[in-house]
């Protein structure tokens, strides 16, 4: 699921468009009898790479990158869809999001930032033991989007 999410991002990304909404609910999925077809949804928010940010169309705070939370625009770009995915991904393994603030006033978004930074720096990757999944984790959620793996690295 996750490759194909990657892949999705890559093509975008290679075209220079960021999707901007990356989460659980704008993928769509079906079941191919052993497999699963994942397809990226919900352009809404999608913008050319060159095309300064608009920090108030950015998806879902629970999805949202550190930058995108921080309301950087100049930061914002193909490098908060690849956090998104990484929480999409973080998702899959935990079961849950362990970033769901359910904010929306700037004062709430500092403060998810610095929890997320919080549950981050607390080592929670110890909760997952395959450690491949691991370090593909520490890339796609790196804090700095310049240290942030691009879709293709992930891949």
């Amino acid at each position: 699921i996750l490759r194909q999410i990657l892949l999705g991002l890559a093509c975008m990304h290679g075209r220079g468009v960021a999707h901007q909404n990356v989460g659980y609910y704008s993928l769509l999925v079906k079941r191919n009898y052993n497999e699963f077809v994942v397809k990226l949804a919900d352009f809404s928010c999608a913008r050319r790479i060159t095309t300064p940010a608009n920090p108030e169309i950015a998806g879902s705070p629970e999805y949202s990158a550190p930058e995108v939370l921080r309301m950087e625009a100049e930061r914002m770009g193909a490098k908060a869809d690849i956090w998104s995915a990484g929480v999409v991904f973080l998702q899959m393994l935990m079961g849950y999001n362990p970033f769901y603030p359910g904010i929306s006033h700037q004062q709430e978004r500092e403060k998810v930032v610095g929890e997320i930074h919080r549950f981050l720096d607390e080592d929670m990757f110890k909760l997952i033991e395959d450690k491949a999944a691991v370090e593909l984790l520490k890339g796609m959620l790196a804090w700095d989007p310049e240290k942030r793996f691009t879709a293709q690295e992930a891949l």
